[in-house]
């Protein structure tokens, strides 16, 4: 069963539900879903730990698309009544994720929630792989001297770190709390003196709301 909105369609069958981009939609989308959340279908490991991060390849009517992952587990009291009554993790990504490309911000293009039919059962976000991201943590351990950073654009550290505050106060300006915009969560996605910055892991952010003194 699919049912279209705007950009995205909603799907269930099979045990799961959730909602698809209409611009990537397979022609079977539940069985293409299935198999895109089995670990089987895994290229490479991003991380392991509370949760399972991984890239796939996403098969659509146009072609492979590369996608990311993520399994969040809803085992537990505390995470079933966070389900029931605020979103699965998923859900919450999956809320941000479209209102960051609604108001202009860059994200990994948002493809997929896929919800399990029973309460702890595990959820998933899945997004478009970027084309060699570089976290911005690579920037401070190069200016820091830290030893084998990794590689990062060719950025004046004046420069960046004042396009790296407007990108924060955009966030800010449109109603989005992040809560957990740490250096790894920010990403370098294009090289120069003046790459542009995308935003990842949005699970605890808040949307249309404005900061106050305390936050």
């Amino acid at each position: 069963m699919v049912q279209e909105t705007d950009r995205f369609e909603t799907f269930a069958g099979d045990g799961l539900h959730g909602e698809i981009a209409r611009a990537h939609r397979p022609d079977d989308v539940v069985a293409e879903i299935r198999r895109l959340i089995d670990p089987a279908s895994a290229t490479a490991t991003i991380h392991w730990g509370r949760n399972y991060l991984y890239t796939a390849d996403m098969m659509t009517p146009d072609g492979v698309v590369p996608v990311v992952v993520k399994q969040f587990r809803n085992q537990g009291l505390r995470k079933k009544l966070d389900r029931r009554f605020r979103g699965s993790k998923a859900t919450r990504s999956w809320r941000v994720a479209k209102e960051l490309v609604r108001v202009g911000i860059e994200t990994p293009e948002p493809i997929a929630l896929v919800e399990s039919d029973r309460l702890d059962g595990p959820s998933f976000f899945i997004a478009r792989l970027l084309d060699n991201p570089r976290e911005v943590r690579q920037f401070f351990r190069r200016l820091n001297n830290e030893p084998d950073p990794e590689a990062f654009p060719d950025v004046e550290p004046l420069d960046f770190l004042e396009q790296l505050g407007r990108h924060a106060r955009g966030l800010h300006d449109a109603g989005i709390i992040y809560r957990d915009l740490s250096m790894g969560n920010v990403l370098a996605v294009s090289d120069g003196p003046d790459p542009d910055l995308s935003v990842v892991d949005f699970n605890r952010a808040r949307i249309h709301q404005q900061p106050g003194v305390y936050r």
